[in-house]
């Protein structure tokens, strides 16, 4: 197996299939995150040496820190559907592709411009919270976290659009 190792040293104590994008934190937490295989043909993310309990057969992409290091979020692909797994607990909404996770300034949210057929919607912790778009970009949230911006292509128009975060989960 695969030990993530620093200096010679082991950095985590269990070994893996296979170790792929190690992820330190920005926040100065010390915490690593991989994308690691537990088990042959299955992929998941491992906190500290430590595996998410769920897996997916065909794709795990490189794990994102919320801004203060204390969550970790990952687009997952199984069955041929994609979904996002947050602190090891998979969205039950599932999409036909999805971009990278962003997390609110204080980790508490999670969002993700993602696509059904030929339409682009912003997931907000695990739920559809917006209109099929021709086009979206990735979500932005205000420092303070309150707020979301929403650039999207609508019936051929370029729209920017803040809305309140709680407004969007109801």
């Amino acid at each position: 197996g695969w030990k993530l190792m620093m200096n010679g040293s082991p950095i985590w104590s269990r070994s893996f299939n296979q170790i792929w994008h190690q992820t330190f934190s920005s926040a100065g937490t010390g915490k690593v995150a991989a994308v690691v295989s537990p088990s042959f043909g299955r992929w998941t993310i491992a906190v500290d040496g430590i595996p998410w309990p769920v897996s997916v057969g065909e794709a795990v992409m490189p794990p994102v820190f919320s801004p203060n290091g204390g969550r970790v979020a990952a687009a997952v692909k199984d069955n041929g559907k994609w979904t996002i797994v947050v602190d090891g607990v998979p969205w039950s909404e599932t999409f036909d592709m999805i971009w990278d996770p962003v997390f609110s300034p204080d980790g508490a949210h999670v969002a993700v411009k993602a696509e059904k057929g030929t339409e682009r919607f912003l997931a907000l912790d695990g739920k559809i919270v917006s209109l099929g778009y021709e086009n979206l970009w990735p979500p932005i949230f205000s420092p303070d976290g309150s707020k979301l911006m929403l650039r999207t292509v609508e019936v051929g128009a370029y729209s920017k659009r803040i809305a309140p975060v709680g407004e969007m989960i109801g």
